[in-house]
C-alpha cells in the first residue's frame, strides 16, 4: 500500500478540499480516515504518490466522485455527546410534545442525517421508549435515517454493534435494549421499529414530509464550504415545520441567518426554525 506522510496528505487535502465544496479546517482532527481510505485508493489504481494521483484526477473527471466518497467521516457511537442526548430529554422532545398535541397531532417526525450505522437514530427512540419521565406517552416517534455510505446503511439495518458503540449508555438500558450475539449486541426488534434506513446523500436527498426535529450533526456544518453550509440551512428550513428544531454538533458551524433559525432558547447545541 502507498505510504503516504502527513504533510503530504495535508497539502494534497488543502487542494482537493475546496474543488469539492469541503473545507480543510473540518477534516484536521478527522483525517486518519481520509488517509487509509485514499491509500486504498492508490494501491487499487496502482499510483504510488499523491502528486501523480492529483494528475490523474486533473485527466479523469469521473474519480473525484470516488474521492468524494474517501472524505466520508463515520464516527458514530450511541449516545455520543450525551450533554445533548441529556436535553433533548428533559427539554427539546417534550416541547416538540407539548407543540404537536397542540397542532392536534400524535406523532413527532424526525430526520437523522448522516446517520452512518444507525447509532444517532437508535439513540433518539432509545430517549423515546426508555426516558423514566415520558411526558409525551401516547405519542408516536417516527424517525428517517439517511446515509451516503450504502455499507453504513446495511449495518444499521442489521442494528448490530461491538461493546465499544455502547458504552456511553446506561447500563439498565443496554439490558433492556439490547441481546448479546457472539460478543457483540443486536438492538431488539422493538426499538428498531418506525426507524427508517435509506441510501442517500444529503446534498441531493429530497423528502416527502416536514419534520419536527432534524439532526445534521458533525456533517454538513462543519465539513461544507461556507457556501455549502448555506445552501445545506436553505434545504433544511424547507424540510421543516414551523418551530421545528435543528440539532447540530458542538464544532459545526450554523450559518447565523435569522431568516431561517435562531438559537433554541433553552439549550446552546441546537435552533429553531422560525
Amino acid at each position: 500500500m502507498p505510504r503516504i506522510t502527513d504533510d503530504d496528505l495535508t497539502e494534497f487535502l488543502k487542494w482537493a478540499l475546496p474543488r469539492m465544496g469541503y473545507r480543510w479546517a473540518g477534516f484536521k482532527k478527522v483525517r486518519g480516515q481520509v488517509k487509509s481510505r485514499i491509500s486504498e485508493r492508490l494501491d487499487e489504481l496502482g499510483i504510488a504518490q499523491l502528486e501523480d494521483y492529483r494528475e490523474y484526477l486533473q485527466n479523469h473527471r469521473a474519480e473525484w466522485e470516488r474521492l468524494d466518497e474517501c472524505c466520508y467521516i463515520t464516527i458514530s457511537r450511541f449516545y455520543r455527546d450525551a450533554a445533548v442526548w441529556d436535553g433533548l430529554r428533559s427539554t427539546v422532545l417534550p416541547a416538540l410534545a407539548d407543540r404537536a398535541r397542540a397542532d392536534g397531532r400524535q406523532t413527532i417526525r424526525a430526520l437523522s442525517l448522516g446517520a452512518a450505522s444507525g447509532e444517532e437514530p437508535y439513540t433518539l427512540k432509545l430517549c423515546w421508549e426508555l426516558d423514566e419521565r415520558r411526558p409525551w406517552e401516547g405519542m408516536t416517534l417516527t424517525t428517517d435515517a439517511i446515509d451516503a455510505a450504502e455499507h453504513m446503511v446495511e449495518r444499521a439495518d442489521a442494528g448490530v454493534y461491538p461493546p465499544g458503540n455502547l458504552k456511553e449508555l446506561p447500563d439498565e438500558w443496554i439490558d433492556i435494549a439490547f441481546e448479546p450475539v457472539d460478543g457483540q449486541f443486536r438492538l431488539r426488534d422493538e426499538f428498531r421499529r418506525h426507524v427508517h434506513f435509506q441510501v442517500a446523500d444529503i446534498r441531493d436527498f429530497e423528502p416527502s414530509q416536514t419534520y419536527d426535529l432534524i439532526f445534521c450533526r458533525n456533517l454538513a456544518f462543519i465539513y461544507f464550504d461556507e457556501s455549502g453550509r448555506e445552501q445545506t440551512l436553505h434545504r433544511l428550513a424547507q424540510w421543516a415545520r414551523p418551530g421545528a428544531v435543528l440539532v447540530a454538533g458542538n464544532r459545526d458551524i450554523v450559518p447565523d441567518d435569522n431568516a431561517y433559525v435562531s438559537l433554541h432558547p433553552t439549550v446552546d447545541f441546537a435552533w429553531q426554525f422560525n
